[in-house]
């Protein structure tokens, strides 16, 4: 199994989807990260005010508010130190790249999402 990064505490998983959560948290824990699990955006906002994490994988579409609104929450309660948010999409739209990027996030991946996508974006981003 592959060793993840010391620096890499622990990744935050937004992700309202049953198995998109499972197959997403086989790979991550594959490559070796420690991961939390979040199915809301009132929930993944909670657990940012209250755990270190390295990184967060958002899913856009969630079933209270939009990864967009939450990634914005984030950002506004932010301290010390920035986050790095990599959004999810299982449908790319031409302008949501751009929606993303200005709401802070880092970059945008589309699902389903390979484990070479997922550890790249670690890698260029928390590592």
């Amino acid at each position: 199994m592959p060793v993840a990064p010391k620096m890499v505490k622990k990744i935050l998983l937004v992700e309202d989807e049953r198995i998109a959560q499972i197959v997403n948290r086989m790979l991550l824990e594959e490559l070796g990260y420690r991961l939390d699990i979040a199915e809301n955006g009132q929930q993944a906002f909670d657990m940012v005010q209250n755990n270190d994490y390295s990184l967060i994988f958002m899913d856009i579409g969630l079933p209270d508010t939009d990864g967009i609104e939450v990634t914005l929450k984030i950002r506004r309660c932010e301290k010390a130190r920035r986050i790095p948010i990599v959004a999810l999409t299982a449908f790319m739209q031409a302008d949501l790249e751009e929606k993303c990027l200005a709401a802070g996030m880092d970059q945008v991946l589309t699902k389903p999402t390979a484990a070479a996508a997922l550890q790249q974006a670690i890698t260029q981003l928390a590592a």
